[in-house]
């Protein structure tokens, strides 16, 4: 398992703004990566509580952070972590944490073991769907997004 993005939510940024190459000269108006997106997207997923496990059918985009957030990769992991021991209510036992981490992150380097990637994968489909409850298929412009992720990240 990975990060996956189910194919209408790749649609909706497709729309929105992604850059289709890597090496493409304008820089503004649209997300990076996919990754950049679904990271927007975990945030509203966290921030509202919103959790949502994806269906099976949802593609794998990447086992690591992409993109601009590939800055933030630590800061990401650290959120994602206490977002995992704040749902199991997990205590401040030095032993507990070891536990849940090695549940939540990999040897690999800057990879997941799949729990980890089940926490950010349901509130990135969750914060996707309050995205998609707001806008529907009018939204043509990120600025629009934006301005609806603002109001959905509690200003």
């Amino acid at each position: 398992m990975g990060f996956v993005m189910h194919s209408d939510a790749r649609k909706f940024f497709e729309r929105v703004g992604i850059r289709k190459r890597p090496g493409s000269k304008s820089t503004t108006g649209k997300f990076s990566t996919y990754f950049d997106a679904y990271w927007l997207c975990a945030q509203i997923g966290m921030i509202n509580d919103y959790f949502e496990a994806p269906d099976g059918s949802a593609p794998e985009m990447t086992r690591k952070i992409r993109g601009d957030s590939a800055e933030f990769r630590n800061i990401i992991s650290g959120v994602g972590f206490y977002y995992y021991c704040k749902n199991k209510a997990i205590l401040n036992s030095d032993d507990d944490l070891l536990k849940e981490m090695s549940k939540f992150f990999s040897e690999d380097h800057h990879a997941l073991n799949d729990d980890g990637y089940a926490l950010f994968n349901g509130y990135a489909h969750g914060g996707f769907n309050l995205i998609y409850k707001s806008l529907g298929d009018h939204c043509h412009e990120l600025s629009e997004l934006l301005i609806e992720c603002y109001d959905l990240l509690g200003e």
